[in-house]
């Protein structure tokens, strides 16, 4: 989607206002990513996160192996590297994204500097900055904005040795190496990290076939490096095959609609963008018509074609595999492929056949419309996106007067003792008696029969229970009261009349 790159030439110059922009873009990031990082509850896949970093390292590796959290270590690892300087609080544990999240707004300059021009650059970072999705992984304790950093990160020491393969005709082993890591980096982050490592790869070889040996070399240094947690992943892989499918099998009409899951879960947004790319896609192909010979390397050397790899890439290859195995295209798993369409964004708006002058108006406003869209369109700030669990367990502190109630914890099915964190931080006496989910019903059964308690506390989230837990309570005691909170409920029951 772009004109081939000839990189046979220096890339111009960064003049200092641009670098100046850049710090002051990526400051602002960090507001959007820090700013009142605490306020929203913890939720089900962040107590995951708490619960695996928040012990040794030999109980990290125990969870994570056991698949607790059906993630790879690296960030659970930067996550217990933190947690003794910033806490386990909210903000503690959001902290390690929300610097990954930070970092990743150069990152994308980077990338897109050695692909198009710093204009470019700077308008695919300020894109990044305040767009819905870079945004939410920053400010949620999970792997997906280290995911981002890392794939970007990745695809810029790809093109540095690509670049330098072509302007000197000579290998470099301190990008080959550095490279690596970084998809080292990848495949540690998240098993999707692997899928992007496969693509890049293949262009890399595909580009410089020449040094197909060297390649070899590196694919075996990073299969060597991976080789620990090969293991664990395909003992991890046979039992969530033999526990059944727990995501969806995809439909047809989820690959364009991951389009407008990148820009702002807005449909509208999704079309203008596809619009914008349909546009930067006829002037590329134009260009590219125009050269009588080489067309097919022109077509591999585009910096349009490399990003078009990697956005829709790991999206097809995800698709393809939720028929032939279980289903995982999620799209959080495909935070791997969201920055280069953000790139893309930002060579549409640079490309558009409008006077230069409406191009770069349209770079700076496309940024602001976003960021509007974000903070009023979905009123990011003002509205929780994620259940909460930290004021259902405060309204039962604050209601449970002597701490002769039990609690009944229920959070998707076996995790209901996560509650206790929070009873905890309240202050409360109160701990989750019963939190094991359907497994706990005899031993429920038969604490209800022998000794009723004045007061029984259901604390639940994600999902209504199994109906026989439901039945167990109402056969014994009597629905008093019942507290809904966004995607979290409190019952309170009591004994039945004798």
């Amino acid at each position: 989607m772009d004109e081939p790159a000839t990189r046979a030439h220096l890339p111009e110059p960064i003049p200092r206002w641009a670098w100046s922009t850049l710090a002051l873009v990526t400051l602002f990031a960090a507001a959007l990513r820090f700013y009142d990082l605490g306020k929203e509850s913890l939720w089900l896949d962040e107590f995951y996160s708490w619960d695996v970093a928040s012990g040794s390292l030999s109980v990290l590796f125990e969870k994570l192996g056991a698949g607790l959290d059906l993630q790879p270590p690296a960030y659970h690892l930067s996550l217990h590297t933190l947690l003794p300087l910033v806490g386990d609080s909210e903000w503690g544990l959001r902290f390690s994204a929300a610097l990954f999240g930070t970092l990743t707004v150069p990152m994308v300059f980077l990338v897109t500097r050695r692909l198009y021009t710093f204009r470019e650059a700077l308008a695919a970072a300020c894109i990044t900055a305040v767009v819905w999705w870079p945004l939410d992984v920053s400010r949620n304790a999970r792997p997906y904005a280290m995911l981002m950093f890392a794939s970007g990160l990745c695809a810029w020491l790809l093109l540095l040795l690509v670049e330098r393969i072509h302007e000197r005709g000579a290998w470099s082993w301190t990008y080959a190496l550095l490279f690596a890591l970084a998809a080292l980096l990848c495949c540690y982050t998240h098993y999707f990290g692997g899928l992007l490592v496969a693509f890049f790869a293949l262009y890399g070889l595909a580009g410089t076939r020449r040094f197909y040996l060297r390649w070899l070399a590196v694919f075996a240094l990073i299969a060597v490096g991976y080789l620990p947690w090969l293991f664990v992943f395909f003992r991890l892989l046979a039992a969530v095959k033999s526990g059944g499918a727990w995501v969806p099998r995809p439909a047809l009409l989820d690959l364009p609609a991951f389009v407008f899951y990148l820009f702002n879960h807005s449909a509208v947004l999704g079309c203008v963008v596809l619009g914008l790319f349909l546009v930067l896609a006829v002037v590329a192909a134009r260009e590219i018509r125009s050269r009588v010979t080489g067309r097919g390397a022109a077509l591999l050397d585009s910096p349009g074609f490399f990003l078009l790899v990697w956005l829709a890439g790991p999206p097809l290859a995800a698709f393809g595999v939720s028929f032939v195995f279980n289903p995982v295209f999620m799209y959080r798993y495909l935070a791997i492929s969201a920055l280069p369409a953000y790139v893309l964004l930002a060579r549409a708006l640079l490309r558009l056949p409008v006077a230069p002058r409406l191009r770069a108006w349209a770079a700076v406003l496309a940024p602001a419309a976003l960021l509007i869209h974000t903070v009023f369109g979905l009123h990011y700030f003002a509205r929780p996106w994620h259940a909460q669990m930290r004021e259902a367990a405060e309204y039962v502190a604050r209601h449970e007067p002597d701490a002769n109630g039990v609690v009944l914890g229920y959070i998707w099915g076996t995790k209901g003792f996560y509650y206790d964190y929070y009873f905890e931080r309240a202050g409360s006496p109160l701990r989750v008696t019963f939190g094991d989910g359907p497994r706990e019903l005899p031993r429920l059964a038969a604490y209800l029969e022998r000794t009723p308690p004045p007061r029984l506390w259901f604390v639940m989230t994600n999902g209504m229970p199994e109906p026989e837990l439901l039945d167990c309570l109402r056969q014994r005691m009597v629905a008093k009261e019942r507290i809904r909170f966004y995607e979290a409920e409190v019952w309170l029951y009591v004994p039945r009349a004798p």
